[in-house]
């Protein structure tokens, strides 16, 4: 999916003068080296789409807003080209399933959001690994009332709050 869009940006950029917009709906922007800093097209007056490179060239985001809010699936790259994170966002704030990279491409960790706060159950994981580092719960206000600590492999190491209880950890 991420390929086809790529494409799609680079089959709609203009093949002679790489200043000018394609269409009147999309903009460029570029770093003082010529390379493109940031492409926006904009679907329609509440609706864009922008895609942000690093000054060496390679893509950095890929977002999406609604009436100047971020919405729906974002993407972050690392310099280096892997996925950094991937998260859903609704009227500019974090909302449902979160994915955060290491470099490598192994996951770091998983959130869900709502409203711009953790809720419910996120996990850490370790970076060669990939085994779980910690088990997180959050109450809906955000605020950490479990944890659950493991080994690299993937042992169990401490455990700090109660499940059933809603008290905040510290």
């Amino acid at each position: 999916m991420l390929r086809f869009f790529i494409i799609l940006v680079i089959i709609n950029l203009p093949c002679c003068d790489w200043k000018q917009p394609v269409e009147p709906n999309m903009n460029t922007e570029f770093y003082d080296n010529g390379n493109i800093k940031l492409i926006k097209n904009t679907a329609n007056e509440n609706e864009f789409y922008t895609v942000c490179f690093f000054e060496s060239g390679q893509l950095k985001s890929i977002n999406k807003y609604f009436n100047n809010q971020l919405q729906g699936d974002q993407l972050w790259f690392y310099e280096s080209g892997s996925l950094e994170k991937k998260i859903k966002f609704e009227e500019d704030k974090e909302s449902g399933k979160g994915y955060y990279f290491y470099e490598s491409g192994t996951i770091q960790y998983e959130r869900n959001w709502k409203s711009g706060k953790k809720v419910g159950y996120c996990q850490d994981y370790y970076d060669t690994s990939g085994r779980i580092k910690s088990i997180n719960l959050y109450n809906i206000h955000g605020d950490l009332f479990y944890r659950k600590n493991f080994d690299r492999e993937g042992h169990f190491l401490s455990e700090e709050g109660s499940r059933d209880s809603l008290e905040v950890v510290e």
